[in-house]
């Protein structure tokens, strides 16, 4: 036989077959928008359990980006040491100490406070009067020149100093000397914007969970009642699958409309969940197309993910609707078509 006959032959065959298999495909897609459509009620509950349970993991996953994005910015912001010198400590010295201090990664940026706002904040917290100052000035003591000098050291992470520690307490230190004797132990005190911190730290972390959670519960409802739905579709179909098995069909043809069904849920409970996130988020709080803030909550990263990869977020939720709604049918048509 020609070389042409046989090259036309073969591609014939492939024609065939691909014709065939995109046959099969349209007609399984047909089959299960039918089965959609002939459930529509239990359809509509699935949907509506499945699109819950995607919303619930969209505001949970806003949440924790908004919470862990202000946590990170009051670390740099609010977070921060203090360092007491004695009162006679040189103002070079001072300044040496906090260019060193500035040398170590984890130092944002260091403050010297004026003695007249320690003044000012010390007669805040004690509440000393007019007369109890006249008193100390009386003994030949000015307050302002006996307080320590203060140092604020605004750090990234306040559990890992050991660099500020080797710089200002280490024995061969330059500045170990000028330390206050009086207020040794309160070195490197931590300011009360730390329990700020691990407030909100508190809070995100308890969010997460609670999105975690309540996102695995409605997961797991919605993975009962789309497989639920699935069993009635398919003993609904029962005799058509009994004729099908008989004249030889393929299992996929046979297993392909629940999936496609299933997956039609994941798709519709996607973009349902997606357009009702992005509503709530965008049109209830406009600052997250700007990426500002509000009640202190940073709303940046949420503007920057969630708003500048919309395309991408929308698709990944339909694409979790589609597995979440595949894997919920395998499972019914493991236990009950057998096929």
């Amino acid at each position: 036989m020609p070389t042409n006959s046989k090259s036309n032959i073969a591609r014939l065959r492939m024609s065939q077959g691909f014709n065939r298999k995109f046959l099969m495909w349209r007609r399984t897609v047909k089959y299960g928008v039918s089965n959609f459509s002939r459930n529509i009620w239990l359809s509509l509950a699935a949907i509506l359990v499945m699109s819950f349970t995607l919303l619930i993991v969209f505001v949970a996953a806003a949440a924790a980006l908004a919470l862990n994005d202000t946590v990170a910015l009051t670390k740099i912001e609010k977070m921060d040491l203090s360092l007491y010198l004695r009162s006679d400590t040189p103002e070079t010295v001072q300044i040496s100490l906090a260019d060193d201090l500035k040398l170590s990664d984890n130092v944002v940026y260091v403050d010297i406070i004026p003695k007249t706002e320690s003044l000012d904040d010390l007669k805040t917290k004690v509440e000393l009067d007019d007369d109890i100052l006249a008193i100390i000035e009386e003994g030949g003591q000015n307050l302002a020149d006996i307080l320590p000098v203060v140092m604020q050291i605004h750090v990234r992470d306040v559990g890992d100093i050991d660099d500020i520690i080797n710089i200002v307490n280490s024995d061969g230190s330059q500045y170990k000397p000028f330390l206050d004797a009086n207020l040794y132990d309160n070195q490197f005190f931590h300011s009360d914007n730390q329990k700020t911190v691990q407030n909100m730290t508190s809070l995100t972390n308890t969010i997460q969970i609670i999105g975690l959670t309540t996102g695995g519960v409605f997961l797991l409802i919605t993975i009962l009642v789309i497989f639920n739905t699935i069993r009635l579709a398919i003993f609904a179909r029962k005799d058509e699958i009994e004729m099908e098995k008989l004249i030889g069909a393929e299992r996929r043809y046979v297993r392909g409309p629940f999936l496609v069904e299933a997956e039609l849920y994941g798709i519709i409970s996607g973009l349902i969940s997606a357009a009702v996130g992005y509503g709530l988020i965008v049109w209830s709080i406009p600052a997250v197309l700007v990426g500002g803030s509000i009640s202190g909550i940073s709303l940046a990263a949420v503007s920057e993910i969630l708003i500048g990869w919309a395309p991408l977020v929308v698709s990944a939720m339909v694409v979790a609707g589609i597995l979440v709604g595949n894997i919920s049918a395998r499972l019914a048509i493991r236990k009950y078509l057998r096929y």
